[in-house]
């Protein structure tokens, strides 16, 4: 577990974190509460997930700034921040990467505000390590099959633009 280290993170590339075929799908745990988020952490890393860690929305920023992740998992309530502050600066800065919101006071209004606001899901602690694992594998896949789209929609723009070239340099040498 690496808690705000980036010595074994490739510099982002593209504003989303996802490479497919990448050496394991890694995450990023945003929580305040330290020890809760190392509960998070080992569940997932016995899951063959790599874990960062941030104990604050400064933190998650600035380990987004230079670290690829496949998805985010972020409590609520990040001590004066909020992780629907996260939710909305990554929908802005990483659109298409998954988050995972995280509460000890569920509410329907939050669950509905995350899910506007485009979080991929919105959990109540305490978080069972199945739902923990399945939610996780299914946003990491999310973002997967995102970035495969849009390396399959490049390659069907690279073939239109090439039949394109190739159709009018025939028809000039007709």
């Amino acid at each position: 577990m690496q808690e705000l280290s980036h010595a074994n993170w490739c510099t982002a590339k593209e504003r989303c974190s996802c490479q497919p075929g990448g050496t394991g799908d890694a995450v990023l745990v945003v929580d305040d509460e330290l020890s809760v988020a190392r509960v998070y952490a080992e569940q997932l890393m016995r899951a063959g997930f790599k874990v960062d860690l941030a104990t604050s929305t400064h933190q998650a920023v600035h380990l987004l700034s230079f670290s690829q992740y496949h998805a985010i998992l972020a409590d609520i309530l990040i001590d004066q921040d909020s992780g629907f502050d996260l939710l909305q600066y990554c929908q802005k800065q990483y659109p298409g990467l998954p988050i995972i919101l995280v509460t000890g006071m569920p509410s329907t209004d939050g669950a509905i505000m995350a899910l506007r606001l485009g979080a991929f899901d919105y959990l109540r602690k305490p978080v069972s390590k199945e739902e923990l694992l399945l939610t996780m594998q299914a946003a990491v896949e999310q973002c997967k099959l995102r970035q495969q789209n849009r390396m399959y929609a490049e390659e069907v723009n690279s073939y239109r633009q090439n039949l394109e070239e190739i159709v009018a340099s025939r028809t000039r040498s007709l």
